[in-house]
């Protein structure tokens, strides 16, 4: 039989306190986390994303033409070989602008050279009294100098390997004293218009060199046509071949 019962009542508001306690504290933290989470997010995608803007706006001034504009990015990694790739891009690109910058001052005044032989010589031969000896080399000099133009064409139409390191020069063996006298007479007309004297000397008649016979006749033709052009009318213009030994 039951004798009797025992009541217990025990109050829930110190476990409800410490749930709420701890609840708060898991709140906290997650959020803390939360925006600990961000912060660290938006640093590594900033330090990310502002390089790349940086890359961007040099390769738009690149594609404006601003060749001297370099990618200043200090970050490592892919995106600091990127940077260093567009300014290796961009010296290269500069390097070829001078390049070809200097190879069309150079054709200008490589074709101007020919053209001024041909009508001054054109010109000569018009007036030409009974010399067909003249004649004859006044001939043989304009066609030279037509094929010399031609092959500029050609050069010109090949620049492509003027720009490359490859460029090689066509080597032969000639006689450099019959190129300096080839030479001499295809500027006769200018020296007889400034009254000039042309002396050219040399230890002997065959000197045989090895080298680019097309490139040794430009080299030739501007330095005389230099010397013409700076020597006061009624001078003498002196050309002097000789071998030393290496």
């Amino acid at each position: 039989r039951q004798v009797g019962s025992i009541r217990i009542i025990s109050s829930s508001e110190n476990t409800d306190r410490e749930i709420l306690r701890r609840f708060n504290v898991f709140i906290i933290f997650g959020l803390v986390s939360i925006i600990i989470s961000f912060v660290i997010s938006y640093l590594v995608s900033n330090s990310m994303i502002r390089p790349i803007k940086k890359l961007n706006e040099v390769a738009k001034k690149l594609s404006d033409g601003q060749y001297d504009i370099k990618a200043e990015v200090e970050t490592k990694g892919e995106i600091g070989e990127l940077a260093e790739t567009m300014n290796t891009m961009s010296d290269n690109i500069v390097k070829k602008e001078e390049i070809k910058n200097e190879f069309i001052s150079s054709v200008s005044h490589e074709l101007r050279t020919p053209l001024t032989s041909i009508k001054g010589w054109s010109i000569t031969l018009q007036d030409l009294g009974n010399d067909p000896d003249l004649l004859v080399d006044g001939l043989k000099i304009i066609e030279k100098e037509t094929d010399r133009l031609t092959d500029m064409v050609e050069d010109l139409l090949d620049f492509s390997r003027f720009t490359s390191p490859k460029f090689s020069l066509s080597k032969t063996s000639f006689n450099i004293v019959e190129i300096a006298n080839n030479i001499s007479n295809q500027l006769r007309p200018r020296i007889k218009e400034k009254e000039l004297s042309l002396i050219v000397n040399y230890d002997s008649p065959e000197t045989i060199v090895l080298a680019d016979e097309n490139r040794m006749k430009q080299v030739f033709i501007n330095l005389l046509d230099n010397a013409i052009k700076f020597t006061p009318n009624g001078g003498t213009t002196a050309v002097n071949i000789s071998e030393t030994a290496n």
